[in-house]
């Protein structure tokens, strides 16, 4: 082996470097909680589809470059099994004309370690119903023994945001508040 090839890799091997690695969807937890006139609601959702480019150096979290998170709205039920509020929901989203839910990622604001956890205050844009508009979020990342990563966070959504009436039942006598949580859970692999 030549000297300066030798001295190269040798050099290589002494920089433990943060490598970015592409994340996708393993596993799904995200609920959609509200208030109505009535009671308490929450609905599931039970597919959805992440990628993301993250820099992981020595089982810590140094920098997000890139996320993406689609939902399909009919991807959501109530826990109930409730298909008239479901078929309430899916018109409420104009799903059949916006089908897809989208987060994407746009920059961090700060990123701090607690613990195994990696803290992430973040921008992106939410598009609900063919309207896009800037959320703030808290993201907690933790890298798992396997290499996986999890991710978990909530945001707090307004149907009046993205130009939509909250779903209503009873000709309006039950409405639904306009102000949603969405909580997700997500276990994300490269």
């Amino acid at each position: 082996m030549k000297p300066k090839l030798l001295v190269l890799l040798t050099l290589a091997g002494m920089f433990n470097v943060a490598v970015a690695q592409t994340f996708t969807t393993k596993t799904t937890d995200i609920k959609v909680e509200g208030n109505s006139t009535m009671h308490k609601w929450s609905s599931t959702v039970s597919r959805s589809v992440f990628t993301g480019n993250i820099e992981v150096k020595d089982n810590a979290v140094t920098a997000i470059n890139s996320a993406v998170l689609k939902v399909n709205v009919k991807d959501i039920k109530s826990d109930k099994d409730s298909d008239q509020m479901d078929s309430r929901t899916y018109k409420a989203l104009n799903a059949d004309q916006f089908p897809v839910i989208t987060y994407e990622f746009g920059k961090t604001k700060s990123l701090t370690r607690k613990g195994n956890d990696f803290v992430a205050v973040t921008d992106g844009k939410l598009t609900i119903a063919g309207v896009t508009k800037n959320t703030t979020m808290t993201v907690t990342l933790t890298p798992l023994a396997n290499g996986d990563l999890k991710i978990k966070g909530s945001d707090k959504v307004l149907f009046t945001n993205h130009g939509l009436k909250a779903p209503s039942f009873v000709a309006g006598a039950l409405k639904v508040d306009n102000e949603v949580d969405v909580i997700f859970d997500l276990t994300v692999k490269k």
